[in-house]
């Protein structure tokens, strides 16, 4: 019953997150802030030890962040591309994402292997992962909309 505790509040604030933004109109700083809740909870769990609740509330900022962040991020191909070159696009990212679904374990195995099974540098690598999507969010973001000022003036 614990272990739902981060889902349920993660599938409730990816609902919240995807009709907040189709509400709103906004993408980049829904897929921001979400990457950098998911960010915030992998830095908690890098340090939460055994401390149980501190790793629930971190579990579930990680599940929070990661499902909006997921909900936001799959509206935002077609924003920028259409016809063929969106589904270029869209068979790209989820060709990256097959492999990241390799890598990604692997290498966190080598990495907890290679710290006497300490998952700590393991999280913090997935935090860095996560912080780096929110800034890759972001200066997409400024970049959009400066050439949105750019097609305005």
């Amino acid at each position: 019953l614990v272990a739902m505790i981060p889902w349920g509040i993660g599938a409730l604030v990816m609902v919240l997150a995807a009709w907040n933004s189709d509400r709103t109109g906004d993408r980049m700083w829904h897929a921001v802030l979400s990457a950098v809740f998911a960010g915030a909870g992998l830095l908690m769990l890098a340090f939460a030890g055994q401390q149980l609740a501190w790793s629930i509330i971190a579990l579930t900022l990680v599940a929070a962040g990661s499902l909006a962040w997921l909900a936001v991020f799959w509206t935002l191909p077609t924003k920028f591309l259409s016809g063929l070159a969106a589904a270029g696009g869209i068979a790209w990212i989820n060709s990256l994402s097959q492999l990241s679904g390799f890598v990604g374990p692997d290498l966190l195995g080598r990495v907890r292997g290679a710290n006497e099974g300490d998952t700590s540098a393991a999280f913090l690598i997935l935090a860095g992962f996560a912080l780096l999507m929110a800034l890759l969010s972001w200066l997409l973001a400024r970049e959009r909309s400066a050439a949105a000022r750019e097609a305005v003036a």
